[in-house]
C-alpha cells in the first residue's frame, strides 16, 4: 500500500474504530447469539487490551474511552463505569507494554483475562454485592467469573485482527517498526 503516513494513520484509525463499533454491536445486539447459556461475552475488553498493546498508552486511553462510552450508552444504569474502566485499562496496558512487558499473544491472553475479571468483579461488587441480593457470592462464581473467562477467549481474534490492521497500514510512527513478528 503506497499511502502517505498521515493517510495510513487515518486508515488505521478508521479500521480500528470500525472493529470497535462492530464489537459493540455484536456485544449489545441480542440476535447475534454469541451467548453460551446465560453468558454473553464482553467483547470490548479484549478489544481495548489488544489496541492498547499495539498502539500504546495514549491511543489505548482514547480507544478505551470510546469503547467504554459505547458500552455505557448501550447499558442501563452503569453511569459511566465502563467508560472509566476501559479508559484505565487502555492507558494501563499501554504503559505496561511500553515499559515492562512485551507484545506477545501470551501476554495479551493474560492481560485480557485479568482485565475481564477486574471489570466483572467491579460490576458485581458495585451493582450486586452492594445491594445485598440473596446469593451474591453464588452469582459471582456461577455468572461473572465464567463470563470473564469466556470474554477473555476472544482475545485471540482481536490480537491477530488488530495486528493485521497495524501491519497492513504501515509501521508504527513512534518506533518505526511493526509489532507482528
Amino acid at each position: 500500500m503506497n499511502l502517505s503516513p498521515s493517510k495510513q494513520m487515518g486508515l488505521r484509525r478508521g479500521l480500528i474504530i470500525l472493529v470497535m463499533i462492530a464489537s459493540a454491536l455484536i456485544q449489545h445486539t441480542p440476535g447475534f447469539n454469541l451467548n453460551i447459556g446465560n453468558l454473553s461475552p464482553m467483547l470490548l475488553i479484549p478489544f481495548t487490551v489488544c489496541v492498547a498493546m499495539y498502539e500504546r498508552s495514549t491511543a489505548g486511553l482514547v480507544y478505551g474511552l470510546l469503547a467504554g462510552a459505547l458500552w455505557d450508552f448501550a447499558s442501563t444504569g452503569a453511569d459511566g463505569m465502563f467508560t472509566l474502566m476501559l479508559l484505565c485499562i487502555g492507558f494501563g496496558i499501554g504503559i505496561l507494554i511500553t515499559f515492562v512487558l512485551r507484545n506477545r499473544l501470551v501476554t495479551s491472553v493474560f492481560l485480557s483475562l485479568v482485565c475481564c475479571i477486574a471489570v466483572s468483579v467491579a460490576y458485581w461488587g458495585i451493582f450486586i454485592l452492594r445491594k445485598g441480593y440473596d446469593g451474591t457470592w453464588m452469582i459471582l462464581f456461577t455468572h461473572f467469573l465464567p463470563q470473564a473467562v469466556y470474554s477473555a477467549a476472544f482475545v485471540f481474534i482481536y490480537y491477530y485482527l488488530i495486528g493485521f490492521i497495524i501491519s497492513a497500514t504501515g509501521k508504527n510512527e513512534r518506533s518505526k517498526q511493526t509489532f507482528i513478528g
